[in-house]
C-alpha cells in the first residue's frame, strides 16, 4: 500500500474542473477582476477576511503572498471561474495547519 505524502505538493496541482467551473491558479492577469470584485462592498461583506475599503495594494499584496505560501506548502488558492468564458466568479483557498 502507498501512503500519500501530507500535506501534498500544493505547489504541482494547478487546476481542479467541474462541468460548470474551473478553479486554478491566479494568474496576473486575474489582478483587475479580484480588486474590483473585492472592493465592492456587496461582496465584502460576505467574507471573513476581506477589509472594507479595499484599496489596489492589499489585492497586489495578497498574490504575491499567495504566491509565496503555495511554494512554502502552507497555502493553496484557487480562482474559481466559468468553464464557459473564463470569467472569474470567485476565490477559494485552502491553509495547511501543523
Amino acid at each position: 500500500m502507498t501512503v500519500s505524502p501530507w500535506p501534498p505538493a500544493f505547489g504541482d496541482l494547478s487546476s481542479l474542473e467541474t462541468p460548470r467551473l474551473v478553479l486554478r491558479r491566479f494568474r496576473e492577469t486575474d489582478l483587475d477582476a479580484v480588486f474590483n470584485l473585492v472592493s465592492d462592498l456587496a461582496v465584502a461583506k460576505w467574507t471573513t477576511r476581506i477589509p472594507h475599503p479595499y484599496e489596489r495594494k492589499m489585492a497586489e499584496e495578497w498574490f504575491r503572498d499567495g504566491e509565496r505560501l503555495r511554494q512554502e506548502g502552507r497555502s493553496l488558492a484557487f480562482a474559481i471561474t466559468l468553464h464557459d468564458g473564463g470569467a472569474l466568479a470567485g476565490a477559494v483557498s485552502f491553509e495547511i495547519e501543523d
